[in-house]
C-alpha cells in the first residue's frame, strides 16, 4: 500500500510483523501527526513508538523514532485488500 507513497517506508526492511501491528516510518514528525489524525478519524487506532526507558528517551534517534513511527493495527485474518481499502478510505494516502 505504501510502496508508491513518497515519505513512507516499512520500519524494518525484513520485518517480523506481529499478529497485532505493522510498523511504518514516516519522513517527518508533521506528516506522522497528520497520518495519526487521518487514521484515528477513520476509526483506526494507530499507535506511535512505545515508551522508552529514561536513559534513552532523550537521545536524538529515540526522539525522532518516537515522532515518526506509526504502528498500524492488523490481524492475520485481515486480507491485504481489505486493509488497503480501509487505509484508502481513511485518507492517509494523501498525507
Amino acid at each position: 500500500f505504501f510502496a508508491d507513497r513518497s515519505g513512507w517506508q516499512v520500519f524494518d526492511p525484513t520485518p517480523a510483523h506481529g499478529p497485532l501491528r505493522s510498523a511504518f516510518r514516516v519522513d517527518s514528525p508533521e506528516r506522522a501527526a497528520a497520518a495519526h489524525t487521518a487514521l484515528r478519524l477513520a476509526g483506526i487506532q494507530a499507535e506511535g513508538w512505545p515508551g522508552l526507558p529514561g536513559e534513552i528517551q532523550s537521545t536524538a534517534k529515540a526522539v525522532r523514532l518516537r515522532r515518526t513511527v506509526i504502528n498500524l493495527p492488523c490481524h492475520q485474518g485481515l486480507s491485504p485488500r481489505t486493509l488497503f481499502e480501509v487505509l484508502e478510505r481513511s485518507g492517509v494516502a494523501k498525507v
